[in-house]
């Protein structure tokens, strides 16, 4: 309720209007799929948190999105907040296929750009935009692709495979492709090898693109190999979490958490059976668990002991961990995550933390006081490297 409160001050602090000056041209226009709303997940998040940033510079800022049936366009400068209403916005464009027809969205975009006097435009995410909306607007606009997951990939974009929940690693087979795709949407045998097809042109064709970590930008140079990636960069996202002095983890670890949404693709069920494992061997171990996530698996959690904390405003992580003076956290997404804001977030707390070995979640992890765990060892690998740091009476990480 705080966040829907605090995003809805947000928004009422532009003054409706009908126009912006030209003389005051922004730059850059920041498109979005959805509402910039934190609680929605990562890219909302980052896009808040480098709109908070540029507002702290000084710096001016355009942002477009679908708000409450209508297209939006929020233009700020020099102090100055104004929000303009643009045209209708129809159901789509959704990230379900088959595609929605991208018309509307492409012509309320270059009414938006040419209302704000920008000379560039950036996407914040392909998911839930049309592809060949997007080849349209490369064609007439300087467009830069921000990539935070694996949307131009596959319309799922956390690869999870349906109906098993497994990572697919990234498949390429035709018919597994579609027998997953079809267990929510109703497309034909060859639509990923055709959308994959489109992503590649539009990734050829934009001004160029952006990731959030390394491994990101190499999983989609090799997943399209045949393009030329010298317009392709790194970009850590800004962070809303600040660090929290003065707290110490306890060495061993007595209180250990899970951090994430309780879903199973971040690997909630492993958590369970490690909860399972431990419980009753170690008494003195008191379990935790951060973040929203589905109903019936937190009250699985809660049933076996665990302290539900549920859902946490976006950057008070670090500070959540500090006051239940948590000692170790576990990380357990079983699909590559595009960046891992939890493993800064975790860092600013001091908090050591145990992850798997995929993704960017694995590369990052030694640089942050973390140790990684091989995938295939599961439930019962975290399990031993927390009985081994219990043992040996020092946890896992730095506490510098």
């Amino acid at each position: 309720m705080l966040d829907r409160l605090a995003e809805q001050a947000d928004r009422n602090s532009f003054t409706p209007s009908q126009d912006w000056p030209r003389d005051a041209a922004i730059p850059i226009l920041h498109v979005l799929a959805t509402a910039p709303s934190p609680r929605l997940g990562g890219v909302q998040t980052q896009l808040v948190a480098r709109r908070e940033r540029e507002r702290a510079a000084g710096r001016p800022f355009a942002l477009f999105y679908p708000q409450a049936g209508r297209y939006r366009l929020e233009l700020e400068c020099g102090g100055t907040r104004v929000a303009l209403d643009l045209a209708p916005a129809p159901a789509g464009p959704s990230e379900a296929p088959p595609e929605p027809e991208p018309g509307p969205w492409v012509r309320a975009i270059r009414d938006a750009f040419a209302r704000c006097g920008a000379s560039r435009l950036r996407i914040e995410g392909v998911a839930g935009l049309p592809f060949s909306g997007l080849l349209e607007l490369s064609a007439v606009l300087p467009l830069t692709l921000a990539i935070h997951d694996f949307a131009l990939f596959c319309p799922r974009p956390h690869l999870v495979e349906e109906p098993s929940g497994a990572f697919c690693h990234w498949s390429r087979d035709r018919a597994r492709c579609a027998a997953c795709l079809t267990q929510s949407w109703p497309v034909a045998p060859d639509y990923q090898p055709l959308r994959r097809t489109l992503a590649a042109r539009l990734l050829s064709r934009v001004e160029g693109a952006v990731f959030p970590s390394s491994f990101l930008l190499r999983a989609h140079l090799e997943l399209f190999s045949t393009l030329d990636a010298a317009r392709w960069r790194v970009e850590p996202p800004p962070l809303l979490a600040r660090p929290v002095p003065g707290y110490r983890p306890q060495d061993p670890p007595r209180r250990i958490a899970f951090v994430g949404a309780a879903k199973r693709f971040k690997g909630v069920d492993l958590f369970a059976e490690v909860v399972a494992n431990l419980g009753p061997r170690h008494p003195e171990i008191e379990w935790h668990a951060f973040g929203g996530g589905e109903p019936a698996l937190l009250r699985t959690l809660s049933a076996a002991g665990v302290l539900i904390h549920g859902y946490y405003r976006a950057g008070t992580l670090p500070a959540q961990l500090a006051r239940h003076r948590i000692d170790l956290a576990l990380l357990l997404s079983i699909v590559p995550e595009s960046y891992g804001l939890t493993l800064d977030e975790c860092a600013l707390a001091r908090v050591p933390f145990l992850t798997f070995d995929l993704g960017a979640q694995g590369e990052r992890a030694g640089a942050l006081g973390g140790r990684i765990v091989p995938l295939a060892e599961g439930a019962a690998g975290v399990a031993a490297r927390i009985v081994a740091a219990a043992d040996s009476g020092k946890a896992y990480g730095s506490r510098k």
